[in-house]
């Protein structure tokens, strides 16, 4: 919730704070940076605490460990990705408005001596040594939860979103629980010394006050680096691969002997909080290597792992060189891992993508405080660069994207501009048909009024024979591969 929205809808349930909210709202219109904005919203957090008489004045208490008091960060906290944010007023003020109110003014002022000591360097290079600390934690949960976390009866819900499958989610979130303890234990001394509940929120509050103070107050580019270091170290807790992979973002497994000629690339989506492998189960069985690729810093593959927004070259390099040698190389995902999938279709023979977010500018899922408009239309471009390559290259690649009838995913497909737009059923018999043609560069709309089509797909029965049978269909479309 941004401040002046939140601010504004306390006013009209307080109107006893009128006058405050007003003076509050004319010092951030001349606050001339995000660090004295975050500073003025923290004050009136710590301000509006001092108001007694205002009705239903009851809010929790602050404590230590994790009570009722924190169900506001918990409704977020596995949709919105908190600690890629600098906003620490907003984060105390929307806390405290939600009823959290000792709890949230405790924070604020602990928020406001540690932004008034400026000493983000040091802190945050011993924050990212205590979280360094933790990665064995870390992999203990990742290997205890591995096949845990998603029960077999909704192992590998291959849609994008928290609401795949109740028990996947409920597994995914015990998974995040556990990871966020680790955390929380690693970082108990800097939180206690801070004056911070240790608790996630005072992780998120101390990861976010550290960055404010490295981008808003440190000298550039020093401060932008260390800030890079710590978001790297807090994201790589958040990965769901196997612990032992070296290059945690990626995970090959080779295709049956004697050796195949054809790489499946998945691509992850932004799933429930826990970046993991997608589609390990609708691949399992077929002759093909498979490469799973993650993003767990939720950026849309435009995050690389020392935090700069290069990843577009960072994963193609890597999905360029452990795609050397196959045939065909079928690029696979959904919703994020869609969009992924077009980024890199340039280097792919064939591309099936499930509802993917084009124009991250229009989208509610692209969250990150840090995907600024100029990324995320960058984003846009490479996106249909890298289309208009893979039609045009040597060997043109097969695409194709899915979507439902949800006005948002049709937004996205229009402005892919492809060859012809048919329905599931028709494309889905054309891939079974030997005879029968299938389009180059092709919308597929599925009956499905959500985002999760490959979900409604799956439910029926119908997800793996259709990858089946698509890529069964592509060994005769491709004889050969040239990535560039």
């Amino acid at each position: 919730m941004h401040g002046l929205t939140a601010l504004g809808a306390y006013e009209c349930e307080c109107g006893m704070l009128q006058q405050l909210g007003d003076n509050c709202i004319r010092r951030l219109k001349t606050a001339g940076d995000l660090l004295s904005r975050q500073a003025v919203i923290l004050e009136q957090v710590i301000t509006l605490s001092q108001c007694t008489d205002v009705e239903g004045d009851e809010t929790p208490q602050p404590t230590k460990k994790r009570k009722k008091s924190f169900q506001a960060v918990e409704a977020w906290r596995c949709t919105t990705h908190p600690h890629y944010t600098r906003a620490v007023g907003e984060l105390c003020l929307d806390a405290y408005l939600q009823g959290a109110g000792d709890y949230a003014v405790q924070n604020a002022k602990a928020c406001t001596e540690l932004i008034a000591q400026h000493n983000a360097p040091s802190l945050a290079k011993r924050v990212i040594g205590l979280l360094h600390g933790a990665e064995p934690e870390r992999c203990r949960v990742i290997s205890s939860n591995h096949t845990s976390y998603r029960p077999p009866a909704a192992d590998e819900a291959e849609a994008a979103g928290p609401s795949t499958a109740e028990s996947s989610q409920a597994g995914a979130a015990s998974a995040v629980e556990e990871l966020y303890g680790a955390v929380v234990a690693s970082l108990q001394p800097e939180l206690e010394s801070c004056g911070l509940s240790q608790d996630e929120f005072g992780v998120v509050l101390l990861i976010a006050s550290c960055k404010l103070l490295l981008t808003e107050s440190s000298p550039q580019p020093q401060g932008q680096q260390v800030c890079n270091e710590l978001e790297e170290a807090l994201t790589k807790i958040w990965h769901g691969g196997p612990p032992d992979q070296p290059t945690y973002r990626f995970e090959l497994v080779p295709g049956p002997n004697p050796p195949c000629d054809t790489l499946v690339v998945a691509f992850s989506s932004l799933g429930d909080y826990l970046i993991r492998p997608e589609f390990r189960k609708t691949l399992q069985d077929l002759p093909c290597a498979r490469l799973f690729v993650m993003d767990p810093s939720c950026s849309w593959y435009w995050n690389c792992p020392n935090g700069s927004w290069e990843g577009f070259a960072y994963y193609e390099a890597q999905i360029a060189t452990m795609a050397k040698g196959f045939r065909r190389v079928v690029m696979l995902g959904d919703s994020m891992g869609g969009s992924g999938a077009l980024l890199y279709s340039h280097l792919a023979t064939l591309v099936i993508s499930f509802v993917p977010q084009v124009d991250l500018e229009a989208d509610i899922h692209v969250r990150r405080e840090d995907f600024t408009p100029p990324r995320k239309r960058a984003f846009t471009e490479r996106v249909l660069a890298s289309i208009r390559k893979a039609r045009t290259k040597a060997n043109p690649a097969w695409i194709e994207v899915h979507r439902g009838r949800a006005s948002i995913d049709s937004r996205h497909t229009e402005l892919l501009k492809a060859d012809v737009e048919e329905s599931y059923e028709k494309h889905a018999a054309a891939c079974r048909e030997a005879s029968a043609a299938v389009e180059p560069f092709v919308v597929v709309v599925h009956d499905c009024d959500s985002h999760f089509v490959s979900t409604n797909l799956k439910k029926q029965g119908l997800l793996k024979p259709y990858i089946a049978s698509r890529i069964a269909r592509h060994s005769t479309e491709r004889q050969t591969v040239s990535v560039s």
